[in-house]
Parts: C-alpha cells; structure tokens; sequence
C-alpha cells in the first residue's frame, strides 16, 4: 500500500495553506494507524519537500516537527532511519535538518529497543553517527571580527547554530546508548569482544568529533549576552538563539561519557589518550585526534569539567607535561577561537608551577618521550617560536599581544641558566627587530633584578661571561651598519641603547663585565648607530623642505619608509611620515648621546 493521490492531494490542501495544526490532528486522531505505519516515510518526504522548497517560516517548523515525532513513533523504524539520514546533507539548510533530530532519536530508540541481533544495531548506530558528523562536518565555522573574548559580547549566529546542532546530537546520542546498552548487554557472550569494542569504539569516535569541532568555536561557560544586552541591538536573532543552547551542558555531556568510559587519570598522558582514541575507535584522522585531546584538556583544565577535579589534586609539573602537546596544537591552529583556546590552558599550566620549576634539558626530554612520534626534536623550542610566529603574522591585534606575553611568561618558568641559553636562542633565530626589542627588554629586567645588593639565588649563572656576551652579540648588532634602516630596526636599536646606557649607570662593579667590553661596542655599535642617524635626519630633513616646496623634485619608485611606498601616499600624509621619522631620528640620538656620556667619563 502507499499513498494514493486523492490522498497527496487531500495532505496538500494543509501544506499548501501553511495549515499544519489541522494536518497535526490529522496524524494523531484521524490516519488510519495501518497505512501510517506502511507509509511513514513517504509523508515526511513529502512534508519535507514542502518545507525545503516554500521556506517554511520558523514558528511552523516546530509544529512539523511535532508532525514528523508522531509519525516515527508509528512508522517502519527499519524504513524511517535509511529516509532521515539521508536528509543529513550539506545541501539542505540546517533548521531543516534540526526538525528531524527528534525523529530520527524516535527511530534510533526503537531500533535499540527492537529484536535486531547486537551487530545489526551497532551498524545502525554506525551509520547515524557517521551521518550526524558528516553533517557537522560541514556546518561553516563562524566568522569571529577582532576576536577578543574579553570584550565580545555577542557570538555570532553560525556559532549558535552550530552549539545547537551538537547539543541535539549528543542528547540523541546519549538517549540511543543508554537502551541499547540495557537492552542489549545480556545478548554479548564474553568471547565476543568485537561487539564490545564496536559498543565503545563509535559513540567515542562520534563524541571525539564533536569536541574537535567545539575545539573552534567560543565555548564560554557563561552566555555574555545576557549581561550586555542592553548595549547591543544588533543580531536579536543570534542572542535569542544563543540563549537556548547550554554550552556548559553540551561540554559536561561529551567529558562525562568519555569519563564514563576510562577515568580521567588515565586519559592526561598523550601515550594514554592516543592509544584510547586511534586504537579503541575508528578514528582514525591525525589531526581531529589531537584536536580533540586539546578540547578535551581544554574542558578539565580551564573550564573544570571533571567530575574528580583530577586536574587540581595531580603534580603541575605531571599536568604541565600532559598537557603541552595539546597546547602546540590548539596554537598551530588556523582557527582563532583555537588559538585562544591554546594561549588559555598553557596560562593555567604553567600558572600553576613555580619559578625555576622547568630544566630545560629534562623537560626536552620526558616531552619527546611522552609521546609515540619524534617529529618535534626541540618541543620547548617550538612552543617559543609558534608563539612568537603568532605574535608577528597573526593579523589578530589580541592574540598578537597575548603570544608574545606567553614568551616571557614562560622563559620565567626555567631556571637561571635554561632562561640565558632559551634567550639566547630566541634572538639568534628571531627574524623581526619587534620581538627582539621585546626580548632585550625582558633581558634588561633581568639584570635589574640580579644588579640588586640581595640578588635572586643562583642568578649568578644569567651573568656568567660566554652567555652574557652571546645575549650582548645579539642585541649590540646592525644589519648594515650605518647605512642600516634605522626606522625598520627602532624596536632593537632603541632597547639596545636603553640596555646599554642601564648597565653603565647600574653596574658600577663591572659584575656583568660590561665595561671590559665598552670600547668594543663604542667602535662597533655606538659609532655606526649616530652616524647612520646624523646621515638619516640630514636626508629626511631635505625631504620635509621639499614637500613644502611647489614643485617637488621626482622621487624614486621604490622609495619606501618603513615598509610604506613613499611616492604613493597623499601630499599631506608625507609630511606627517617625514615628521615622524624625523622625531624618531631625534630620540635615538638623544639616548645615543646619552650612552656616548657614559662611556667618555670611563676613568
């Protein structure tokens, strides 16, 4: 029997008046049960099709909703589930695919529920997690303008969206385990490991999934909007939306089931969670993987997801090592959110543990060993440098201040002699004079802090005669002498004076051995540096007169000024250029001076 077309015709009369309170009834009170049970799927088709091609408005949709729940609770389970999935498409708009979700939990229960052999459901429950992820899989991320979560007080709509969407799978998923483990446990004999496996392994793949995907988006644990709402009267859509979705919910859901399935003790390792996810699931994507493990931390440790609070009572230096791998990778991520998300938990590492905690070369080494690849030789050295690759491309002004914070934040973790040598690498290898004006200034309050009468214990070390001029060499240096860009290198040039004009006032006992060495920089450095500025100043001050000038001479083509084409910018912001550089010019000869003072007065 199927639906004949006085009847299709008789259905269309409510669908085409947008009538479906009346077509509702007509499911629970008037349909002859028999041809509902024979025909179910054809009238969500045909439901389906109407929704899809007249845009139904939001208010109907729930009461098709309720149209299609009642006809799954009446119709072929075994005909209703192969119809629904294959609605989950990236084709078909999302608020479309939602009204689904409840049927297709309906049908999964009395799938679970039904007479099937064990493996016949766990194919079922296979193929409705590989469809609802493949479906979120293709969900766009949203577009996060100026991310700074400490200010944002609005998610976008996609993100919503997208939260929504995982809260129903999960709460699907969770309702379709809980009868099929019950009904089902007694039928696996103990020989039958495979169907236990198969019982662990998909929902933990399908839950690993969703928190690589909660992994780039904002999850907050409070819903910002509603403090701020009066100040905001843009996206109502996004905020009413938002409102409905827990987040927390969703995170406590996805971090107690997989809890339920090993403890969380066993599950910080990386060794541990590789073996737990690549070998115990399907899933079998590298990357997902990792991104996984970093939410998954990134819920224990930051937003206390734990149910045993493991993260507060173990070792930080245990929950540091655990924990590192996943920071990388949430940091070498594309995804802004993710970024963050890494900047966050590496905080409340190492937070956590004391100053001179870290020894370099034993960290090096219990984080090359703490997992099954060796394709990162130098682990600490690649946390410093994607921070500070963060800090120079990334084109986030928040998250380019917060990596290159995290550099010198951690540098303070190690010991006296690991935080030179770590120095002392980080300027050889930095490429941008921003970083390396950073770094010097963090080396210069180091020295304040060791130039004390009561100097930290075993800061001796930071001062010791090789690394102190190796740390030197790499700050007192010109790219090209006088005829350097003194613009493009001011961070490095204007740190480096200020560094050396601080230890010739400060180190009056020559401890750093600074004053052995000052005619060598005086000959090396500080000649080069006034020349290039006296030649510099005198060329942009004929500049200046040229632009007030009627008729200016023909400038170069390739004429820039800190990295701007000269030549291409408005009559009135090339004076404003010239000015500036010109003032530039003017403060490092003046501290130039200063240092020259220094020296001079030398006995």
């Amino acid at each position: 029997m199927s639906v004949d077309e006085n009847e299709t015709e008789f259905l269309k009369t409510f669908i085409n008046d947008d009538n479906f309170t009346q077509l509702h009834n007509y499911f629970i009170k008037e349909i002859d049960q028999s041809k509902l049970q024979e025909n179910a799927w054809e009238y969500i088709s045909l439901l389906m099709n109407h929704v899809k091609e007249h845009q139904v408005c939001d208010a109907s949709l729930q009461t098709v909703e309720d149209i299609f729940t009642v006809i799954s609770e009446n119709g072929n389970a075994r005909e209703l589930i192969f119809g629904i999935l294959e609605q989950f498409d990236p084709m078909v708009e999302l608020r479309f695919v939602e009204i689904l979700i409840p049927s297709l939990g309906v049908v999964c229960t009395n799938l679970m529920k039904s007479n099937n052999t064990l493996k016949n459901k766990c194919y079922d429950m296979s193929m409705t997690f590989s469809s609802l992820t493949y479906y979120c899989d293709s969900l766009n991320l949203p577009k996060y303008e100026n991310y700074d979560p400490m200010e944002k007080c609005e998610q976008p709509l996609e993100e919503s969206k997208i939260l929504s969407y995982v809260e129903k799978c999960i709460d699907l998923s969770n309702s379709m385990l809980s009868v099929l483990i019950q009904e089902s446990l007694t039928e696996v004999e103990k020989s039958d490991e495979s169907l236990m496996e198969s019982l662990v392994a998909e929902p933990l793949s399908f839950y690993c999934c969703m928190l690589e995907r909660l992994s780039q988006l904002n999850v907050e644990e409070q819903n910002m909007c509603d403090s701020f709402k009066p100040n905001y009267t843009k996206s109502t859509v996004a905020v009413s939306s938002l409102n409905t979705v827990n987040v927390t919910t969703v995170c406590s859901k996805i971090v107690n089931y997989i809890h339920e399935v090993r403890r969380p003790w066993c599950l910080l390792c990386d060794k541990m969670w590789q073996k737990f996810v690549m070998l115990e699931t399907k899933f079998n994507d590298q990357d997902k993987t990792l991104l996984a493990r970093g939410c998954y931390l990134y819920l224990v440790y930051v937003k206390h997801q734990d149910i045993d609070s493991c993260s507060q009572v173990i070792n930080p230096f245990f929950n540091f090592t655990c924990c590192f791998h996943s920071v990388l990778t949430l940091m070498k991520s594309n995804n802004e959110t993710t970024i963050y998300k890494g900047f966050e938990m590496f905080c409340f590492i190492i937070n956590k543990l004391d100053p001179f905690a870290l020894h370099w070369s034993k960290l090096t080494y219990i984080l090359i060993n703490s997992v099954n690849s060796t394709s990162i030789k130098q682990p600490v050295m690649e946390i410093f440098l994607t921070a500070v690759s963060i800090a120079v491309h990334n084109s986030n002004r928040i998250l380019r201040q917060r990596a290159i914070q995290l550099v010198t934040k951690f540098l303070d973790k190690f010991v006296w002699i690991d935080r030179s040598h770590l120095l002392e690498r980080l300027l050889s290898v930095s490429e941008h004079y921003g970083v390396k004006g950073y770094l010097c200034q963090y080396f210069k309050n180091k020295l304040n802090d060791i130039l004390q009468d009561d100097p930290p214990l075993g800061s001796e070390v930071f001062i010791a005669e090789s690394r102190f001029s190796a740390i030197l060499d790499q700050v007192f240096v010109l790219s090209n002498g006088s005829d350097s860009d003194f613009l493009q290198e001011y961070d490095l040039v204007m740190s480096g004076l200020n560094l050396l004009r601080f230890l010739l006032l400060r180190d009056v006992k020559n401890l750093t051995g600074v004053w052995s060495c000052v005619k060598r920089y005086e000959v090396s450095y500080i000649k080069p540096i006034r020349t290039g500025l006296n030649l510099s100043a005198m060329h942009y001050r004929d500049e200046l007169q040229n632009q007030t000038k009627p008729t200016q001479a023909s400038l170069s083509a390739d004429f820039y000024v800190n990295g701007l084409d000269f030549p291409a910018l408005p009559a009135q912001k090339r004076k404003e250029v010239v000015e500036a550089a010109i003032l530039s010019f003017d403060i490092m000869q003046g501290v130039c001076s200063r240092v020259q003072q220094l020296i001079d007065r030398n006995p």
